[in-house]
Formats: structure tokens, sequence, C-alpha cells
């Protein structure tokens, strides 16, 4: 995408900056978001990477290798 335009993920409220937003869909990223109090866990499992989870108190992450990837 062109460089002036930005995920939907970094137009933040400032009245949100408490609010941890988690997501997926978004395999491209590889689980990783720059933007503070956001969480991408989408890991590529259906393409036979990992399935990623978070514990929403901790913050942690665990990630287990994926048993099958989707067949096109």
């Amino acid at each position: 995408a062109p460089s002036r335009f930005r995920p939907w993920f970094e137009w933040r409220n400032p009245q949100e900056d408490n609010v941890d937003i988690v997501f997926g869909h978004w395999a491209a990223l590889n689980g990783q978001s720059s933007a503070p109090h956001t969480h991408a866990l989408d890991t590529g499992c259906a393409w036979g990477y990992k399935l990623t989870a978070i514990n929403l108190k901790t913050k942690e992450r665990f990630s287990v290798p994926c048993q099958s990837a989707l067949r096109m």
C-alpha cells in the first residue's frame, strides 16, 4: 500500500489509550504490531505456521505449531 495509508489500528482515539485491541486475520503482520496496546495474533496457522493466543490479564502470548495447513 502507498506510504500515506496506515493500518486501521494506528488510528487511535486518545481517550482509549488504556484500551487493548486484540485482532487476527492479518497473517502478513506475522503477529507483530508496533501500535501501543495493540496485539496482532494471526501468526499464519492457515498457512502452516503457528496458532497464537494471548492471556489478556498478563499480556503473555502462547504459540503452538499448526497441525495442518489450509489446502487450496
